[in-house]
């Protein structure tokens, strides 16, 4: 809990700086002329999007609960997304959304090996999907840009790096059962040495039938072929909508010059460029980014605003919408079935 007290507070920090030095600089009255004279269905569109990639979000979550004969409904699928959104944006590299799913889900008596299962498939299908899909933009898109920015190619080069070691990283570890009760056991024997685990022999005996249930789960939903179909295509719709919201924001300027395959490559890019940013939201980086970036398509008047518009949709909307449904979250009473 001090922790996502920290990160709220690094939320609110950053933006307290940032509201600082729009006043400071007068450039406040430049962004609300800007703001005031946008197109408004544009803007809609934009938030439409995201709240569309939510929803996906919690279908697919949904979809592989009941596959693995899991009892859930979508309102509590939903739940978790907007909740795991919360903590994710709170926390470096989004690390703390889905352990708090998966506290969550044991909440809505889900086993512990099957929401595992359930939220680490997603992720991989989520990471290779991103990868894949904005290795096929760079492919077609790499001149572009690499001609328009220098030093893009190695930056984004990273980030496909990183993601391509996370990924291989999970596949390694939901296939090695053996591998992982080693090191889960080492590290609760550890956690006996600085008093953190009362009972280790207890605790390494249900920990390893979570893990057996945890690889039971995996392999089923490695076999069920429909449903990875589903889900990779369900997470390539996904990604377009996030893709495609600095193109509404764009046209909401008034302006539409740029393509949109090369404004849906350059909103890949950001994200792979930031991936590797441990701070909250990749605050800093994230702004960097689309700045590098994306003053390529907007005027140089604008890009400050819609920067601010890019960031208050795709980071702190969602942590707003997640937070309220916090508030209205009991906590209390973890439920760990096995």
């Amino acid at each position: 809990m001090k922790n996502n007290k920290l990160g709220i507070a690094f939320v609110v920090g950053v933006m307290a700086i940032f509201a600082g030095y729009l006043v400071s600089s007068g450039k406040i009255n430049m962004v609300r002329e800007h703001i005031w004279n946008l197109n408004w269905n544009w803007l809609a569109a934009a938030c439409l999007s995201i709240i569309l990639y939510w929803l996906l979000e919690a279908k697919m979550v949904n979809n592989i609960i009941k596959s693995m004969g899991g009892h859930q409904t979508f309102f509590e699928a939903f739940k978790i997304t907007m909740i795991g959104q919360f903590f994710s944006g709170i926390t470096p590299f989004a690390s703390g959304g889905q352990p708090m799913q998966l506290y969550l889900l044991t909440k809505q008596k889900v086993p512990v090996g099957q929401g595992t299962s359930a939220l680490m498939s997603k992720f991989i299908v989520y990471q290779g999907t991103l990868v894949i899909y904005a290795l096929v933009l760079l492919i077609f898109k790499a001149q572009f840009f690499i001609k328009n920015i220098q030093n893009l190619f190695v930056l984004v080069v990273i980030g496909f790096g990183v993601n391509a070691v996370v990924i291989g990283a999970l596949v390694f570890f939901s296939r090695s059962k053996d591998v992982n009760k080693s090191l889960l056991a080492k590290l609760i024997r550890f956690g006996h040495k600085i008093k953190l685990v009362k009972d280790p022999v207890k605790t390494i005996k249900n920990i390893e039938t979570e893990v057996e249930e945890f690889h039971e789960n995996a392999v089923q939903l490695r076999q069920n072929k429909g449903l990875l179909i589903n889900t990779v295509f369900l997470t390539v719709v996904q990604l377009t909508l996030y893709f495609v919201v600095p193109y509404f924001i764009y046209r909401s300027f008034g302006l539409g010059g740029g393509n949109l395959v090369n404004i849906l490559s350059a909103t890949a890019f950001v994200l792979m460029i930031t991936s590797f940013i441990p701070i909250p939201g990749a605050s800093g980086g994230a702004e960097g980014g689309f700045y590098l970036i994306f003053g390529l398509f907007f005027i140089g008047k604008y890009i400050l605003t819609a920067i601010i518009l890019w960031r208050v949709m795709t980071y702190y909307f969602w942590i707003m919408v997640g937070g309220i449904w916090m508030i209205f979250t009991d906590f209390s009473h973890k439920e760990v079935v096995s």
